[in-house]
């Protein structure tokens, strides 16, 4: 998607107006998203420059507005009448920032080596954990006793790890938001601190089951190169 070297950064209320603070992401060669052009487009539609009070038809000559001010950013003002008009683009531009993180991590994928895991290779996961969470071992169902769980990566995609079945346990959400980016062991020395010594045993046995299940999943990829 094309991308402006922009990001909204603040949005301020007041008496008759809303304020816009956007921030420059530098030359658009970085590959962090800035403002769409759908966004721009409303933009300059509907806001004016805060200094010039000129439509925004142009980001970056706003900007020389900006630091002519001493600022480093474009502040834009839309009439408080168009507050929902402004949350529903918000929205708008919000799921297309998720969207462009979901295309940078399937290209993370394909730089890993594009070695992925299957659906089959999941459910037998799942059984061998006796759906419970790798990390903390609550079930990994969800209020309504449905299966709930996410795939975390042992050694994180940014860490050059891998999409294989090798390099992903299961974990219940709470956990997965939790360890982010982080390594499994520097996360798993932190969540352990304070848990209870019978969970910690039955932690150690699904490890145990878990690691078993690598080693004839490497047995099995052996054979099949032999």
């Amino acid at each position: 998607m094309p991308r402006l070297n922009f990001l909204l950064d603040q949005i301020l209320c007041h008496h008759k107006e809303i304020w816009l603070y956007l921030r420059s992401t530098g030359d658009g060669s970085s590959e962090s998203y800035g403002t769409s052009e759908m966004f721009a487009a409303f933009l300059g539609n509907e806001t004016t420059c805060h200094f010039c009070r000129r439509a925004t038809v142009d980001l970056t000559k706003h900007l020389a507005c900006s630091r002519r001010e001493g600022l480093g950013f474009v502040v834009l003002e839309i009439s408080y009448a168009k507050q929902a008009q402004l949350r529903n683009e918000c929205e708008k531009e919000t799921r297309r920032r998720k969207a462009h993180h979901n295309h940078n991590r399937r290209s993370a994928l394909i730089k890993a080596g594009g070695v992925s895991h299957s659906k089959s290779e999941i459910f037998e996961l799942y059984q061998v954990q006796d759906g419970r969470c790798y990390y903390c071992f609550s079930e990994l169902i969800d209020n309504e006793g449905k299966k709930s769980f996410s795939r975390d990566h042992v050694e994180p995609l940014a860490s050059e790890g891998t999409d294989s079945i090798l390099n992903i346990v299961l974990a219940c959400k709470a956990c997965n938001s939790k360890k982010g980016w982080a390594s499994a062991g520097k996360f798993d020395r932190a969540i352990r601190r304070l848990m209870p010594q019978n969970t910690k045993d039955s932690l150690r046995h699904l490890r145990v089951r878990v690691a078993q299940f690598r080693q004839k999943i490497k047995r099995a990829s052996g054979s099949d190169a032999g």
